[in-house]
């Protein structure tokens, strides 16, 4: 069995695979998972190995391969072919690309694929809600939207600072300090007392990348990229405001989703046109 999860999205991605590792490992032995890097020389043949072996109580294997790309394409395949309808072992993969056109394959049935787009408008909200839930911490409408703007697109960087908002809370409660985030929601004000801003740089540069000459896109897309917001998040934000581009970013959106461009590729595509 194939598990194969891709898509931008790093932290949701991720928080993926570990679910699956986790639930192996409830009903199977620890030493039946294996991690192999495919940019090690012997990668496949490690996972061949893996494949074959048994264990002394537990025949079950998982196999969580990362950097699958960087590993020898054919051999790669051959491999996966050989497993996509085995009983005995899953090979779980995580890749922030899309597959090649030759492991389409990994898209279709018996593999379990699932993408991980950047999320966007009320997908988006909802999302900071759940996380916020989870960590035991209420936000007032302003603050979700206030998150929402700050963090567009950016789902790992939105919970590292739920993380610090919820420790805040568990500071409050264990050392009698004044409980602002414990009895009532989080609000806007909160978060900028907390130092975070809606970089008004950032919408500032899309404006200017989407209005300007070949020479001014260049040197913009380079500022945007200087910002550490991940280039998802400038896509994005680039496909809803520049003007009369809408095709265009809907068919960069499609080599990206097949694994023929990344979003760095497309955005310096865009700059140069």
């Amino acid at each position: 069995m194939i598990i194969f999860l891709y898509g931008p999205d790093d932290y949701r991605r991720t928080k993926e695979k570990r679910a699956v590792v986790e639930k192996f490992l409830k009903k199977h032995s620890p030493f039946g998972v294996k991690k192999v890097d495919g940019t090690v020389e012997r990668a496949v043949e490690e996972l061949r190995e893996f494949g074959k072996s048994s264990g002394l109580f537990d025949a079950q294997r998982l196999a969580v391969v990362e950097s699958a790309w960087e590993a020898p394409e054919k051999e790669l395949k051959e491999w996966l072919e050989s497993v996509r309808d085995a009983k005995h072992i899953t090979a779980l993969f995580s890749e922030h690309a899309a597959p090649k056109k030759d492991f389409a394959f990994l898209k279709k049935e018996p593999v379990i694929a699932k993408e991980f787009d950047a999320l966007e408008g009320s997908t988006w909200e909802k999302f900071i809600v759940a996380e916020a839930k989870a960590r035991d911490v209420s936000l007032a409408p302003d603050a979700m939207q206030f998150l929402a703007q700050a963090y567009a697109g950016d789902s790992w960087r939105l919970a590292t600072e739920l993380d610090r908002i919820a420790l805040l809370n568990f500071a409050e409660q264990n050392l009698g300090g004044r409980a602002s985030f414990v009895e009532r929601a989080v609000t806007r004000k909160d978060l900028e007392a907390l130092g975070i801003e809606i970089h008004p740089e950032f919408f500032g540069l899309v404006r200017q990348f989407g209005y300007g000459d070949r020479k001014v896109r260049l040197a913009t897309l380079e500022e945007l990229l200087l910002t550490r917001d991940p280039a998802a998040k400038i896509f994005n934000v680039l496909s809803a405001m520049v003007p009369g581009a809408t095709r265009r970013f809907a068919e960069y959106d499609v080599a990206i989703k097949n694994g023929k461009l990344e979003y760095e590729e497309a955005l310096t595509d865009l700059a140069l046109s």
